[in-house]
């Protein structure tokens, strides 16, 4: 049975999925409902923009929990926006 429905249209979208979907699939089978704390969006900012850049990747696919690791960078933020429309955040992105 497949949980997600996920774009498949070029190799970059297989690339992020192989990443994405294990995590999505085991958060939705945990809290046995689709209602999963996902994010829409990921912002990143820090001394780097190749970094910043990588965060903002890994950011998107982890979610909430990559804030702890990119709180934890000297000069770099993140700010994710929600499904719903929230956001949270490090440092001066802190909402």
């Amino acid at each position: 049975m497949d949980l997600l429905q996920v774009p498949s249209g070029n190799s970059r979208d297989v690339e992020i999925n192989d990443q994405a979907v294990p995590i999505l699939e085991d958060e939705t089978i945990q809290a046995q409902t689709s209602q999963i704390d996902a994010v829409s969006g990921a912002t990143v900012t820090g001394p780097s923009l190749t970094w910043a850049d990588v965060l903002a990747t890994a950011a998107f696919v982890e979610g909430p929990p990559a804030l702890r690791r990119v709180a934890d960078l000297p000069g770099s933020d993140a700010l994710l926006v929600h499904p719903d429309g929230r956001l949270s955040g490090t440092g001066s992105a802190a909402w």
